[in-house]
């Protein structure tokens, strides 16, 4: 016993210290030597697999016919969608298509005349303003070069056009034409002036007094003139001139066929005259009558001497003399005068 006490005695001694860090790395060791186990849920009882019944005859019938109805729905609804789909997409298809054209056509027409254009029967159609300018004056220039008819008293006499006043105005007639521009045509605006056309007369300007003073000289006027009544000395003597009967120039008429002659840049004249069953004339309607793109004749059932015409059919012939080359083409139509009751 005494010397396992000095035993005991002669070994080392333990601090305080060291034996805390003893102390704690025997807890750290026991811990990682006991694993903590954690409570594993409860298992939910399995239930027995029960057989799946196989469906008899009648339930695979009634199962077809469910999945047939189904399959049927399916395709009423894809077919009631279909049309509606088919709609949208078509509109869509045909407003990108329309803008896309009119855009192409805008662009190849931009600042020239709308197509279908014409003047005085002049094609000016997709022309730009200088060209349209230049057609129009080439166009006038045959008719300035050309002469109208005016007969008085049986004698006619072939005026120039610059003698009757007759200015052709191209610049003013170009602003009555419409040019393809961004604001205001599209490919229907463009295929509707196509399909119609359109007819623009050409402006002229007429100096009337010119041409009634260049009318009185080569009619020799002065003598044929009616003159009013007056009064005049005679020495010393007041007397009285009577008046003279005469002719006059219906400014208002004469400036109608020069006007309608020159807007349609005419060289023709129409003669129209209407005879009887055994083609006796009875009638002459219009004589030298100027040309135009349109234009009506009245026929009263009158002969010249303003006496009525028997009841029956009677024949129109109508004649276009081209003053240019001097070619005449006839057109003949039924007449009938007939009686109101």
């Amino acid at each position: 016993m005494a010397q396992k006490k000095k035993k005991r005695k002669s070994g080392k001694k333990v601090t305080p210290q060291a034996k805390k860090i003893q102390n704690k790395k025997a807890v750290s060791s026991t811990k990682k030597l006991v694993k903590t186990k954690k409570p594993e849920p409860a298992k939910e009882p399995i239930s027995p697999k029960v057989p799946e019944k196989k469906p008899g005859v009648f339930g695979r019938l009634k199962n077809y016919l469910e999945e047939k109805a189904r399959e049927r729905k399916r395709k009423e609804l894809a077919r009631k969608l279909r049309k509606p789909i088919i709609i949208v997409f078509s509109i869509l298809a045909l407003f990108v298509l329309f803008y896309v054209s009119s855009v192409v056509v805008v662009f190849s027409l931009y600042n020239r005349v709308l197509p279908g254009t014409s003047v005085a029967g002049a094609d000016i159609s997709s022309l730009t303003l200088d060209e349209a300018q230049n057609k129009l004056v080439e166009r006038g220039q045959p008719f300035l070069d050309s002469t109208i008819p005016i007969t008085l008293d049986g004698k006619t006499i072939n005026f120039a056009p610059r003698e009757l006043g007759i200015s052709l105005l191209p610049r003013n007639t170009l602003q009555e034409v419409k040019f393809v521009n961004f604001n205001n045509t599209n490919i229907f605006t463009v295929l509707d002036s196509m399909a119609r056309g359109r007819q623009i007369p050409f402006y002229v300007s007429v100096d009337i007094e010119k041409a009634q003073k260049s009318i009185e000289e080569k009619f020799e006027f002065a003598d044929k003139k009616s003159k009013n009544a007056y009064l005049a000395f005679e020495g010393k003597e007041l007397t009285v001139v009577p008046e003279r009967a005469g002719k006059a120039i219906d400014t208002k008429t004469l400036y109608k066929d020069i006007k309608s002659r020159a807007n349609a840049l005419s060289s023709e004249a129409l003669n129209v005259k209407i005879f009887d069953s055994k083609g006796r004339l009875v009638r002459t309607l219009e004589n030298n009558m100027a040309s135009g793109s349109e234009g009506s004749v009245i026929f009263d059932g009158l002969d010249d001497n303003k006496n009525r015409l028997r009841i029956g059919i009677y024949i129109a012939l109508i004649e276009a003399v081209n003053l240019e080359t001097g070619v005449t083409e006839n057109m003949k139509a039924a007449i009938v005068v007939a009686k109101k009751f």
